[in-house]
């Protein structure tokens, strides 16, 4: 067997300590990244759960109120005929149709998921958030990494465990990311990845200043906080109903 001269066998098992400085902060940063993300997450989604109650308690007599509005502005229109009144029905026609295009079905909700799935569901979120996150992948690479990340966001949004057992399957499957290589590149990457950080908790910041998700987190009966909207949207449909009876007649 040729024998592998002394200072050979050194220079290969000397550690690299600026690789192994580089891999612990890095790792620290994807992991807090990871628990950012997944915070956010929560914070959208209790957002969204909370809008999609609102629609629940309102949609359908705010539905009602906007169709009595644009009845009562037609006939007021045809019966002046004035240019302002036929403006005015014409802009709650618009109002009406758009929210009709905006209105949406309810998304699959992390509140239909017991605790333990819950848990599970944001473990499987952080392992996949360290291993596909976009900050870990080659320039050429960024943006199908970062396509994949926002489908990993919107699969855990939707409490779909299976989805994230598929995505961590494939990045399985396409293996380990290539090493970094070099001091200046080292210290991009862990910029980069203290800017992601950054971005995350600034955002969270955003949403804990959120006038919504303030009222969603402080408020336990969601449905006694919509209750006085909805009483007055019926008093405006009883109002609206007068009105066009009155023009009607």
């Amino acid at each position: 067997m040729k024998k592998i001269p002394e200072n050979t066998r050194a220079v290969a098992a000397r550690p690299d300590p600026e690789a192994a400085t580089f891999q612990l902060k890095a790792s620290e940063l994807k992991g807090r990244i990871a628990d950012l993300s997944a915070r956010q997450a929560e914070m959208a989604q209790l957002v969204h759960d909370f809008r999609q109650a609102q629609s629940r308690a309102l949609s359908e007599i705010l539905s009602e109120c906007l169709g009595l509005r644009v009845e009562y502005l037609r006939l007021k229109a045809a019966n002046s005929g004035l240019a302002e009144d036929l403006a005015a029905a014409r802009a709650a026609e618009a109002e009406y149709a758009s929210y009709h295009q905006v209105r949406a079905e309810p998304e699959p909700s992390l509140r239909s998921l017991g605790e333990e799935e819950q848990e599970e569901l944001r473990a499987l979120y952080r392992v996949a958030a360290m291993r596909c996150h976009p900050d870990r992948v080659a320039d050429e690479d960024k943006a199908s990494a970062h396509a994949r990340f926002l489908k990993l966001q919107e699969t855990y949004r939707q409490g779909d465990r299976a989805g994230l057992h598929r995505i961590l399957r494939q990045l399985a499957e396409d293996g380990e990311e290539q090493a970094p290589g070099g001091k200046a590149e080292y210290r991009k990457i862990i910029s980069d990845l203290g800017d992601e950080a950054g971005d995350l908790m600034l955002a969270i910041q955003m949403l804990q200043m959120d006038e919504t998700y303030r009222q969603a987190l402080a408020v336990e009966d969601w449905d006694a906080l919509f209750a006085p909207a909805r009483v007055r949207f019926e008093e405006e449909c009883e109002i609206l109903r007068e009105h066009i009876r009155v023009l009607a007649g």
